[in-house]
């Protein structure tokens, strides 16, 4: 699987106008779920987040979590239901 590091992050809250990368990766994830297909990692010491992937999600052993992409200069703590809460990742 391809990673890749992700420069200038905005935290905060997103518009589905404004411009954004193509996420080339689908799975069959719900919002009761998505934490089987999607884990995010944040270290203050670094100052990055890793968000990590499982294609099949956790249920299913075809896929194991991969990180997918880092998020560099990040000064605070961010979790995956922020990021889902302002649609910085949309499913």
């Amino acid at each position: 699987m391809i990673s890749g590091v992700y420069f200038t992050f905005f935290i905060g809250t997103f518009s589905q106008k404004a411009w954004s990368p193509t996420n080339p990766v689908r799975f069959n994830a719900t919002s009761e779920n998505i934490q089987d297909y999607i884990q995010l990692n944040y270290d203050e010491a670094t100052q990055t987040a890793i968000i990590s992937i499982d294609r099949d999600g956790t249920s299913s052993s075809q896929y194991d979590m991969a990180e997918y992409l880092t998020l560099a200069n990040i000064e605070k703590s961010v979790t995956l239901d922020e990021l889902l809460q302002n649609n910085q990742i949309v499913f």
